[in-house]
């Protein structure tokens, strides 16, 4: 497994996130497969802000950020690999 993308249906448009994988190459197909399937919608992908390619591939694809969000943490700093974080799942789901 190399990546994995997930969208669904939201009030407007859709929501992208899931969107993790082991490259920018892999992550940019990935997306464009999914915006294939619903051309001309709406669409919402949260890309973290370290992720400098995630944030490259969404300025080529015409995205602009819509609001800015801090993620905060008590304690250490979860271990995750965030450069092959290319859409988290939602604020909405904690």
């Amino acid at each position: 497994l190399v990546g994995m993308a997930s969208m669904r249906a939201c009030r407007n448009g859709y929501r992208f996130g899931p969107v993790h994988a082991d490259t920018p190459e892999v992550a940019d197909a990935m997306i464009r497969t999914l915006l294939s399937r619903i051309p001309g919608e709406a669409v919402q992908l949260d890309v973290p802000e370290p992720n400098e390619a995630g944030l490259a591939i969404a300025a080529r694809l015409g995205m602009t950020e819509s609001f800015g969000c801090a993620r905060m943490y008590r304690g250490p700093v979860p271990g995750l690999l965030i450069d092959h974080v290319y859409g988290v799942t939602s604020f909405e789901f904690g």
